[in-house]
């Protein structure tokens, strides 16, 4: 098995709690070194993991042959560091948001091309194992033709932290954003011809936004309805899926796809009126539709190990998870909602 030398920046929430551990944990990366500009935070890295530190990303890529850099820093840093690293003769694997502008976006790409160089986002969320499952119950197309799909995050929070503040790049479009928007995305499988948004500040304790409303339209009509809400006291159900023959939602206390749906054949022949007075004085055309419902339980689901598909994708040569032209247009997603919405 290839061993990918591998170097971690940044060793804040996720960096620390999830990238630091699930390197240490994949039998194809050796973790080199970290960076991070807090010395107590490096101390700290090299009492649990024995592993080099250093307080500048480019002092370590000056100092160690690295085949992969993992950055897990604040939102700004991402483009200089993966250039830096793409510059270095390294892959990245990046955390989300990967830049905070489509054109910083553009610029890393440019330059994971012209170094010839490998680069994926962690987008977790479209791995979830709700998710997994959810594809598979789409594939059983029994709703239709569908028309909308629905996501919504709730929740209440007194936001402190730099996510709080627009001038890191924080708000709640880019970061829980990030997440939904390429859930949204992935499972259409389409992109977005028009986007209205809207955003607005209510409990967060900075001055980026934290409730966020967007309706994206994507090229063949479909409609993806976005809603986040960290200043509401009460939750609202995660996911709507709406199809001509029926709908989709999440059952989060069972762990399950609830699907409500008719089939056409059963319905037999409905004749149109053409007329103005409707026959009887009814309303509705008389049919009973004959629903039906069934659940579809994802306890048993595993969640994607995107450590296992990023060596995959760096040492094995196989397509990416999330493939870099699905990344660019997540990005040109956000940045339009921002747009439009300011």
């Amino acid at each position: 098995m290839k061993t990918l030398r591998t170097a971690l920046i940044g060793l804040g929430r996720i960096g620390w709690k999830f990238h630091l551990p699930n390197i240490v944990r994949h039998p194809g990366f050796e973790l080199i070194a970290v960076v991070d500009p807090s010395e107590e935070r490096l101390k700290e890295a090299d009492t649990e993991y024995r592993v080099k530190g250093y307080q500048d990303y480019r002092q370590l890529l000056d100092s160690e042959k690295l085949d992969v850099v993992v950055i897990a820093s604040p939102t700004p840093f991402h483009a200089d560091q993966a250039i830096a690293a793409f510059d270095s003769g390294c892959d990245v694997f990046c955390e989300k948001p990967l830049t905070a502008s489509l054109q910083d976006t553009d610029r890393i790409i440019a330059s994971m091309r012209s170094n010839h160089r490998k680069l994926m986002v962690y987008q977790p969320h479209r791995g979830m194992a709700s998710i997994v499952a959810l594809r598979d119950v789409l594939k059983e197309d029994l709703i239709g033709r569908i028309y909308l799909i629905k996501r919504t995050h709730t929740g209440y929070q007194l936001r402190n932290d730099w996510q709080a503040f627009r001038k890191y790049g924080g708000g709640m479009l880019n970061n829980y954003g990030a997440h939904f928007i390429d859930q949204l995305l992935s499972l259409s499988g389409r992109n977005v011809k028009k986007a209205s948004c809207w955003l607005r500040s209510e409990a967060s304790l900075g001055d980026a936004e934290d409730v966020v409303k967007a309706l994206l339209e994507c090229d063949d009509g479909l409609l993806l309805d976005l809603e986040i809400n960290m200043a509401t006291a009460v939750q609202m159900p995660p996911w709507f899926i709406l199809g001509k023959t029926g709908a989709i939602v999440q059952d989060e206390q069972n762990k399950s796809w609830k699907i409500r749906y008719f089939r056409d054949s059963e319905l037999g022949e409905i004749a149109t009126q053409e007329g103005l007075a409707a026959e009887q004085r009814s309303y509705g055309c008389g049919v009973t539709i004959p629903w039906r419902e069934v659940l579809r339980s994802y306890e048993h689901y595993a969640p994607v190990d995107h450590y296992q598909k990023l060596y995959e994708h760096i040492a094995l040569n196989r397509d990416p998870f999330v493939p870099i032209e699905q990344t660019r247009e997540l990005m040109r997603v956000i940045e339009e909602c921002r747009r439009v919405a300011e």
